[in-house]
């Protein structure tokens, strides 16, 4: 920490200027999303549908003679 010489005001930093501290606006509204999350549900149960098959093509079938020894 720095001491002041004697008989001198410590020199006190600049005020900020305007426009550079975030103040909160409390005055937002949110949004309805309920139609756009039925709408992204639905294509998602679309997606889904269409690309299942890939996500494990093997699942249902037995794994019986394939030397696992399980």
């Amino acid at each position: 920490m720095e001491k002041q010489p004697f008989g001198q005001q410590p020199i006190d930093k600049p005020a900020p200027l305007p426009g550079h501290q975030l103040q909160p606006d409390t005055a937002l509204v949110e949004a309805d999303v309920t139609v756009f999350a039925e709408w992204m549900d639905a294509e998602l149960e679309k997606l889904v549908a269409r690309w299942i098959h890939l996500a494990a093509p093997r699942a249902g079938r037995s794994s019986h003679g394939r030397g696992l020894g399980i």
